[in-house]
């Protein structure tokens, strides 16, 4: 599930482009790494895709309630510049899964 509110975030805040988004989905059953969060707050994945050489995040709530059912809400998408993410989450223990 994405909400609206978190398309218009993750298009127009975050820069993300449109056929990026529409391809969420996809992106989600084909991450190249999982990660525990870092707060604690749901799951972190790191997809195969970059913006400008950063890799595109998407944060995840796992099993979060709408309604009367469970769902898995994405709750943010950008692309993390900075230092390498995938060493500094794998340094701290926070690596769940990653593609062989």
């Amino acid at each position: 599930v994405v909400k609206a509110t978190t398309v218009g975030k993750i298009a127009f805040d975050h820069g993300i482009s449109t056929s990026i988004i529409e391809r969420i989905p996809k992106l989600i059953v084909a991450p190249s790494h999982l990660f525990r969060s870092a707060t604690g707050v749901g799951s972190v994945l790191v997809t195969i895709e970059n913006k400008n050489g950063a890799p595109i995040i998407i944060a995840l709530h796992p099993s979060k309630r709408v309604g009367r059912r469970l769902v898995n809400e994405v709750a943010s998408m950008y692309a993390k510049e900075g230092p390498d993410p995938i060493r500094k989450w794998s340094v701290q223990g926070l690596l769940l899964w990653a593609r062989v």
